[in-house]
Formats: structure tokens, C-alpha cells, sequence
């Protein structure tokens, strides 16, 4: 048993997780590079700010308080965070020490070639339930977050079928693509957004900014348009203005 220092009071844990944050502290911890690549880019406040809340989380278990894209960004790192969390403090738990006879350890460590078969294909299945809802509790961070939601079923299918490297990249993406469109109206739904990959077109410059028309006709129809002008023509219009063009040069 740990005693405490005589002057300084030690709270009674009230569960197994707050043993586990009392008795043993975190020294070390995993960072993967997909929160490096998340978070690379962003500006030099959000950075620092998210770097403190992962170190908080993963070393004290403290969760900091965030808002704006740093609080995107956390979201979409925590519930790995929470799994490696887990993960440490399942093996911190006290083991009890088992007293067998020798011929009862020789017993047990006979074990037939089938049982080990089906010990490793239990082992790989429990793996795989770990993965699948660590991945489904991503979706759901996903989903909250996203704000412009559609059919979700055929979202989260989408999103679980992700690989690994597919997720790096859209936690890079994501943010940014939030940031770059507040006005929901002009960004993709959710299962849009991950059928067409939209992270691996790198363009989100523009995507909060809609197409400005002419709304005068002089401005453009009298004359030949670059592609970009083009892009300016009214689509009601767009036809008229074909037509116009092809008298226009026969001189009719």
C-alpha cells in the first residue's frame, strides 16, 4: 500500500479508472502521425493549444476545455486517446496471484493444437470488435461535428470501409474544409463528403465563397467570355448567350 505524505490529504478513489489516475500516472504516451499531419497546418495557437490538450489527456487524464477548430480537431484524436487510455489502465490492474499444484500447471499447459487454433482466432476477432468500435465511435465524433448530415446509414458504412491512411488524410481535410465552409448550405453532405473523397481533391480555397453572376447583360453578352467568365453567365442564360455568340460572329 502507498502512504501519503503525512501533511497532504489522499483522496479515496471512487472507481477502478480513478485508482488507476491516482496511484498510476502516465510517463509516456504514443503519437501517432496522424495527429501530427492533423494538426501540422493549422494555425500556430490551435497547435499549441491542441498539443497541451493531448498531453493533458493522455498523461494526466484531463480534458481541457477547447473551442473553434481546435476543438474539432481533438475530437476527431480523442477517441483514440481514450482507447489507448484504456488500454493502460486495464494493465495497471492488480493481478490476483493464482497458487496451483505443479501437476494442475503442467495440466493447463497442454493444450491441444485445435484450442490454440481457435485461442489465436479469438484473439484476432476480439482485435478486429476492438478496431470496429473504435472506428464507429469515430463516425458518431464525425456525424456530431459535421453539421450538414443526410442519410447516415449509408454514411457510416462508408466511413468504416475507410483505411488508415484514407482517415490520416481526413483528419487533415476536415477541419479545414469546416473553416472554409459556415454557411452548411454550401458544404457537401456527409456521405457525399466521404464517397467522393473530398479530401483528395486538396481544393477548398474557394468553397465558401458561391458563384457571383452578372446580373447586368452588357457585362458579358456582346462579347467572347475566358472559361472563368464563363462560370459568371446565369445558367437561365447560359444557351441564349451560345446562340448570340454564334450569330454574332456570322454577322447576323
Amino acid at each position: 500500500m502507498l502512504d501519503c505524505v503525512r501533511e497532504v490529504e489522499c483522496p479515496a478513489p471512487h472507481d477502478s479508472a480513478d485508482f488507476g489516475r491516482i496511484f498510476f500516472m502516465r510517463d509516456t504516451t504514443i503519437i501517432y502521425r496522424s495527429f501530427y499531419e492533423a494538426i501540422k497546418d493549422l494555425p500556430a495557437e490551435n497547435q499549441a493549444e491542441l498539443w497541451v490538450a493531448i498531453f493533458e489527456f493522455s498523461l494526466n487524464f484531463n480534458e481541457v476545455e477547447l473551442t473553434g477548430l481546435s476543438k474539432t480537431v481533438f475530437k476527431l484524436i480523442k477517441p483514440q486517446l481514450e482507447a489507448n487510455n484504456k488500454r493502460f489502465e486495464n494493465g495497471k490492474k492488480p493481478k490476483a496471484k493464482q497458487e496451483i499444484s505443479k501437476p494442475e500447471a503442467k495440466h493447463k499447459q497442454v493444450v491441444s493444437k485445435s484450442e490454440a487454433n481457435n485461442n489465436n482466432n479469438n484473439n484476432n476477432n476480439n482485435n478486429l470488435d476492438t478496431a470496429s468500435a473504435l472506428r464507429s465511435e469515430q463516425f458518431e465524433k464525425f456525424w456530431e461535428f459535421y453539421g450538414k448530415h443526410g442519410a447516415k446509414k449509408p454514411a457510416k458504412q462508408r466511413f468504416m470501409k475507410l483505411t488508415e491512411t484514407e482517415m490520416e488524410a481526413l483528419r487533415k481535410h476536415l477541419p479545414k474544409y469546416l473553416d472554409s465552409t459556415p454557411d452548411i448550405k454550401f458544404r457537401k453532405h456527409a456521405e457525399r463528403y466521404l464517397s467522393s473523397k473530398l479530401w483528395e481533391n486538396g481544393d477548398i480555397e474557394n468553397l465558401s465563397k458561391p458563384v457571383q453572376y452578372w446580373t447586368n447583360p452588357f457585362d458579358y453578352w456582346n462579347r467572347d467570355l475566358t472559361p472563368e467568365e464563363w462560370k459568371r453567365v446565369p445558367p437561365d442564360r447560359v444557351e441564349g448567350k451560345k446562340d448570340n455568340d454564334i450569330k454574332r460572329r456570322m454577322g447576323i
